[in-house]
């Protein structure tokens, strides 16, 4: 009828508004339900927070993602990207697919971290078991942080429980 047939070039209009960094974007926000930090968008897509600031403000105009942070895809936005995007994986499918997407530095210390578990690592211990500097291992721990793949407990890097099977 009409009005689907209104709905359809509506939406097909704002998919074209949508640059495919703002899709990038739409995509990270939308692997995180529970929604996603400015640093850490950010971080997800590789782009500096200036050039995150205005996809958001461009998706917020398409009324694909929410006001405040963190942002969370609304349904909108969830049904503009359709099946056209990577579902994050769950469990011990999570960290590994990190460790493939991570470069080389990040993903040896996230693995070195992974295999000690709850206990944790300081920076020294890290750097010591990497055979990095420590300034390496720092970096790669901010890094990964900024990434809500790890977390620091008393002093300790230790991993998120998402990164495990139930």
């Amino acid at each position: 009828d009409a009005v689907s047939y209104r709905q359809q070039a509506a939406d097909t209009m704002n998919m074209a508004a949508m640059s495919s960094t703002a899709r990038r974007c739409l995509i990270a926000i939308a692997q995180y339900p529970d929604g996603v930090g400015h640093s850490q968008l950010a971080a997800l897509v590789g782009y500096s927070t200036r050039t995150v600031t205005n996809q958001i403000t461009t998706l917020r105009k398409l009324g694909y993602v929410n006001g405040g942070w963190p942002a969370v895809a609304t349904s909108e936005g969830l049904a503009a990207l359709g099946d056209d995007y990577e579902r994050l994986p769950e469990g011990g499918e999570l960290l590994q697919y990190w460790l493939n997407k991570l470069d080389g530095p990040a993903a040896k210390v996230l693995r070195v971290v992974a295999e000690r578990g709850s206990d944790g690592l300081t920076n020294n211990e890290l750097a010591e078991m990497t055979e990095y500097s420590t300034r390496t291992v720092t970096n790669q721990v901010s890094e990964l942080k900024r990434r809500k793949l790890v977390t620091r407990e008393h002093g300790r890097v230790v991993p998120i429980p998402e990164l495990f099977d139930a």
